[in-house]
């Protein structure tokens, strides 16, 4: 009787800990692709303004002209 409450518990502990590892991994996706996807962002933004900037110099250019 004793071996199958000691098998219950290890089993208990190791389905734990494969939980524990399942969320930490989904944890850590999320976090690295989430800040994957703040860095384009503002990669893309600072190029849009650098665009935009660009753009509204040469219609001032042409306008003066």
């Amino acid at each position: 009787m004793k071996f199958g409450k000691w098998n219950r518990k290890a089993f208990t502990i190791a389905d734990a800990l494969v939980g524990l590892i399942i969320i930490c991994s989904g944890s850590l996706f999320y976090f690295e692709t989430n800040q994957l996807l703040q860095t384009r962002t503002h990669q893309c933004d600072v190029q849009l303004q650098q665009v935009r900037r660009d753009y509204e110099q040469q219609m001032a250019s042409k306008i003066n002209a």
